[in-house]
């Protein structure tokens, strides 16, 4: 997410024993100063990561670029010189066409450092970006995830467990307290997604004025910039600020640090394992 995976986050995630994200976004102009920060993060004598980026001399965390707008010159000379162990890519106004010179690039100007993961939301897609890049690695995205993917995809919810669909879907989180829409882009004067893309977000003001009532994208910006003011009081369903979320959002209970959310998933996965091996 954009202004929100920054570097202390990634190297964070990443020091817990996942792998953290910093977000290039469309506006790659942050970059190097990010990358540079990550590595000043890694390379400080408490990081558990310090030692094998070191010997390495590969920064471990990736970078994730929104497609249709990050400058691919730009970007390599950040990838060059820092090394990040991949870079995530998503958002192309042409999918597969436009990502064969970042895939062929990067993999240039890092061979065998710089891992090339592609983000697809359909059957169609995932086909096709493995046929032209042959990427490291696919990151399948389903409908019902928060933030922006396809408009038109497949929901991952119906190949889970029926009672944790059943929950996820329920009135009481995120399968009737966020929606797919335009709306969250316009309101901050997005506009340059190609038409196949949308958001999903917690359902808001902006979103109940835009789609309910009607109102201009001029007006309800005008009121989303007005919100901005209020601080912590913009948020939530009776703000106007964009919050992307899943429809999962409701399962989320508590508040815990990223490193302790990557812990306990590793835990909970390897217990999992453990029982089936029994």
């Amino acid at each position: 997410m954009l202004n929100i995976a920054l570097p202390a986050l990634a190297v964070s995630v990443s020091a817990a024993g996942g792998l953290g994200f910093l977000a290039a976004g469309y506006d790659v102009s942050s970059l190097e100063r990010n990358l540079e920060e990550a590595a000043r993060l890694v390379a400080q004598p408490t990081c558990s990561l310090r030692q094998t980026y070191q010997e390495r001399g590969v920064l471990p965390l990736g970078v994730g670029f929104l497609n249709w707008g990050a400058d691919l010159e730009r970007s390599l000379a950040a990838i060059e010189k820092y090394k990040p162990c991949a870079v995530w890519l998503f958002g192309p106004k042409s999918q597969p066409h436009d990502l064969v010179p970042w895939a062929d690039r990067v993999r240039a100007v890092a061979p065998g450092q710089t891992q090339i993961w592609v983000q697809v939301g359909t059957v169609g897609e995932a086909v096709a970006v493995a046929g032209a890049l042959r990427p490291d690695v696919l990151v399948v995205q389903g409908s019902d995830a928060g933030g922006h993917g396809l408009a038109r995809s497949a929901s991952i919810v119906t190949l889970l467990p029926e009672g944790y669909r059943a929950e996820v879907l329920s009135a009481a989180d995120g399968g009737v307290s966020t929606v797919r829409s335009t709306v969250y882009d316009r309101v901050r004067g997005i506009y340059g997604w190609p038409e196949r893309y949308d958001g999903r977000g917690v359902i808001n003001q902006s979103y109940v004025d835009a789609v309910e009532r009607g109102m201009s994208d001029e007006e309800n910006r005008a009121r989303y910039e007005s919100e901005l003011q209020k601080g912590d009081l913009g948020w939530g369903p009776g703000g106007r600020l964009t919050t992307y979320a899943g429809t999962g959002v409701g399962l989320v209970r508590e508040t815990i640090p990223a490193a302790e959310i990557v812990q306990k998933c590793r835990q909970e996965a390897m217990d999992i394992i453990q029982r089936l091996a029994k």
